[in-house]
């Protein structure tokens, strides 16, 4: 199949396969550029390639066609023939999933010039770095030899992201949602994946909202990062309006909690992201710093609110880990009552009953004689 014919509008390609093997947030990124070439091709099939944990995710997203396990291209790249697919888009650059693409004889395999995997390419785009701007609008390029102009992130977020094959939350914990207070998800940790806020933090922030009496509070994460939390702070996991369900949800139930909840609050993570795409409040903790602050990493959506941390951080230099999950200086220097005040009461409570039962000392003069009004 050639170029010229891709960007006809009477030649449409028979199958597409978007990949990315990594993480969900990262997954997905892809989803807006699955939506555009829907909108182009309506008749295309079009498949998702990447790790089996993040197939409900894929599953929920009407975008989608099918899902397939990028490690079985990777041990048997004829997979792509047998399946008739003729383009392949690989935007954040796996190196084992472009050869397999090329190793298969897919006819039209995009990739970035300026990373190792172009090797493997027959259409390129070409950025350096993805520093100076949101990864999704540097992702959206890999759409431009197909002849589409990139992807619009104005868009209502669930026509952006296709969210809307979610499924309702089961009988088992839909009645511990309410009208009667604001359900907000608290998901203190990102798998390693991102800066972390400490969790003596989050637990000074918990108990102040749970004291409140305007918010019924849901723990979330894996078993993994439950064993880390329990060990570390296990009050985080008990008390008055406070629901810990870390290690209890499988991905769909987890999206149909956060379908069904006012908000999420949460570190650079996917759940975060899950979140604005699906049109909830998105309250983000992030740390300062190129390449791993808001201006790459900000959750797209119409209700996002973001908290970064001040300075620059600089991995590697003193009290800033190299490793992304642990909390370092610049996240740390982020206080409970900073995170209360300048996120989750502007962003959550317009018009608060009352003033807070503070854990946290005295609310900030510019904000204390508005809530005592209220």
């Amino acid at each position: 199949m050639s170029l010229s014919n891709l960007r006809s509008p009477s030649a449409a390609p028979r199958h597409i396969v978007v990949a990315n093997p990594h993480h969900l947030g990262d997954a997905l990124m892809m989803f807006p550029l699955a939506g555009a070439l829907r909108r182009r091709w309506p008749q295309a099939a079009i498949s998702f390639a990447g790790l089996p944990y993040v197939e409900p995710l894929v599953r929920a997203c009407e975008f989608f066609d099918d899902f397939i396990d990028s490690r079985d291209i990777v041990a048997d790249p004829s997979l792509l023939k047998r399946r008739q697919v003729d383009v392949f888009l690989n935007p954040f650059p796996d190196d084992e999933l472009a050869y397999a693409a090329w190793a298969a004889g897919t006819p039209v395999r995009i990739g970035n010039l300026l990373r190792r995997s172009a090797r493997y390419c027959n259409r390129f785009v070409a950025y350096n770095s993805t520093l100076k701007g949101h990864v999704l609008d540097f992702y959206g390029r890999h759409l431009r030899p197909l002849g589409i102009d990139g992807v619009d992130t104005r868009a209502e977020p669930r026509e952006l992201h296709g969210l809307t094959r979610v499924q309702r939350l089961g009988p088992r914990w839909a009645p511990l949602l309410g009208p009667d207070r604001i359900n907000l998800i608290v998901h203190p940790k990102t798998g390693g994946q991102a800066r972390e806020w400490p969790l003596a933090s989050w637990l000074s922030l918990v108990r102040a909202l749970a004291d409140h009496g305007t918010f019924r509070l849901f723990v979330t994460g894996t078993a993994a990062e439950r064993e880390l939390v329990h060990a570390e702070c296990p009050d985080l996991l008990s008390g008055r309006h406070v629901h810990d369900m870390m290690g209890r949800l499988e991905l769909d139930e987890f999206l149909a909690l956060v379908n069904a909840a006012d908000g999420l609050l949460g570190c650079s993570t996917g759940p975060l992201h899950i979140a604005a795409a699906l049109d909830r409040h998105a309250l983000g903790i992030y740390p300062a710093g190129r390449g791993i602050d808001p201006v790459c990493w900000a959750p797209v959506g119409r209700r996002v609110h973001i908290l970064r941390a001040d300075g620059n951080c600089h991995p590697g230099r003193g009290a800033c880990p190299r490793a992304k999950g642990p909390p370092c200086s610049c996240t740390s220097a982020l206080t409970p009552d900073r995170v209360l005040w300048e996120l989750v009461v502007p962003a959550l409570c317009a018009q608060p009953r009352a003033v807070f039962r503070r854990h946290l000392g005295d609310e900030p003069a510019p904000l204390a004689p508005a809530l005592a009004r209220s």
